[in-house]
């Protein structure tokens, strides 16, 4: 953007004068690309740079499109007798921001419950195989231990027993 001008002719007028037909390098500031609006499209008025919406408005589009535009400085807007495009500096503070901080806690504990979620599995795992060995083992003890006749069953079911589980 070279400057500004309330009317189009004259902002046409301007960008020629600058140019006179020759291909000319424009040193400014970066801006990105603006998002379309609505605000006034039926009267052709917009208050945004978009270059998504220009592509569909301009009729001597050649294929090539940028994802953000220059605005020139000062002394380019006063060569081509345009106003200058009101623009302001990036600001360098920076601000604490909770919303990151909380983001950054919740994966902590999401990854905190994948783990623990995790052991809970392999434990839960390890302790059906550890109850189906001791089963195994009391059921082979107890075909061997049927031979013999027990003289008080409720000892040995006792006996048997972990402490516990009844």
């Amino acid at each position: 953007m070279i400057g500004w001008s309330d009317q189009r002719a004259a902002a046409v007028a301007g960008g020629d004068r600058l140019t006179d037909g020759a291909t000319m390098t424009v040193e400014g500031r970066y801006y990105p690309a603006e998002s379309p609006d609505q605000d006034a499209f039926e009267q052709g008025e917009y208050s945004a740079v978009a270059p998504a919406r220009f592509v569909n408005t301009w009729k001597a589009f050649d294929d090539r499109m940028y994802g953000g535009y220059v605005v020139a400085g000062a002394a380019v807007a006063d060569a081509a007798d345009l106003g200058t495009i009101a623009d302001r500096a990036p600001t360098r503070e920076v601000q604490f921001d909770w919303l990151n901080l909380f983001y950054a806690v919740e994966w902590v504990v999401f990854a905190g419950f994948a783990v623990f979620l995790w052991y809970r599995f392999v434990k839960d795992a390890w302790e059906r195989e550890q109850d189906e060995e001791r089963e195994t083992a009391e059921a082979a003890a107890g075909g061997a231990a049927d031979d013999e006749a027990p003289a008080d069953e409720a000892a040995v079911d006792d006996a048997r027993a972990e402490p516990g589980r009844r």
